[in-house]
């Protein structure tokens, strides 16, 4: 993220990859700086699809939390 959350949702948007943990965590920390609750939302609802809590991520956790 570098502090630039606009690249970040930028590069989410236009790129195809697995979402993994470390990537879930930035993308959230974005949304939540720029207020984009749509992809929040939808970051959380693969988080949970993908199982990627599981087992327990602090990192992920606190941007989930953070986030809503």
């Amino acid at each position: 993220m570098n502090g630039q959350p606009e690249k970040t949702i930028k590069l989410y948007k236009n790129e195809t990859f697995e979402l993994d943990a470390i990537s879930a965590t930035c993308i959230l920390n974005a949304a939540s700086d720029c207020h984009r609750l749509d992809i929040g939302e939808y970051v959380h609802n693969e988080v949970k699809r993908l199982k990627l809590l599981h087992p327990p991520n602090i990192r992920l956790a606190t941007a989930v939390s953070f986030f809503f």
